[in-house]
């Protein structure tokens, strides 16, 4: 039973945590003005309601979060937020800037697990797709596959992970929208 708690927290801690917003050190202020509008355009409150299908359920279980997201300066912003399920609760914190000399959105986070996470996203027309980074080298349990979106209205955020031993997969979809 504390394995199914440690899979279920890792795998809100991967899904969300892409989108859980750390620090990176790139100056900003030759960024796009349009780049820099949009990661400002991030800023305030966002709900979260999705489902997740943990490896073996038979239902799917109901994800809720909250995250607020501020300014930290011109095309930078931190976050702070929570996502519960009948599981157990998820804190996370982190930051996402755009990062002019690599052309790219970054985008770091931490959680109340052992799993940390970055994402590197390109921005295509109106939205910015993330791939996640996994950075916890020392998790080889379990394979973890994040896709995020930033989009007009919301942020869009789906995740998979595997447990390498069995291959049992758990799945989310947690799509965000402003309160």
């Amino acid at each position: 039973m504390i394995w199914l708690k440690y899979m279920r927290q890792t795998a809100v801690a991967a899904g969300v945590g892409a989108m859980a917003l750390g620090a990176f050190g790139a100056p900003v202020v030759l960024a796009a003005p349009a780049d820099i509008a949009l990661v400002d355009s991030y800023e305030g409150d966002w709900r979260g309601r999705g489902t997740t299908r943990f490896a073996g359920a038979s239902s799917s279980e109901t994800v809720l979060c909250n995250l607020t997201i501020s300014d930290a300066g011109p095309g930078k912003v931190v976050f702070k937020g929570l996502c519960a399920l009948a599981a157990g609760k998820l804190d996370m914190r982190g930051a996402m800037a755009y990062n002019s000399a690599a052309n790219q959105y970054e985008v770091r986070m931490t959680t109340n697990t052992p799993y940390g996470s970055g994402a590197i996203g390109k921005r295509r027309g109106k939205t910015v797709n993330f791939q996640l980074i996994e950075t916890d080298e020392t998790n080889t349990s379990f394979a973890i596959k994040v896709e995020m979106a930033l989009v007009p209205d919301g942020l869009d955020l789906s995740f998979s992970v595997t447990n390498r031993a069995t291959g049992a997969v758990t799945i989310a979809n947690v799509p965000f929208r402003r309160r």
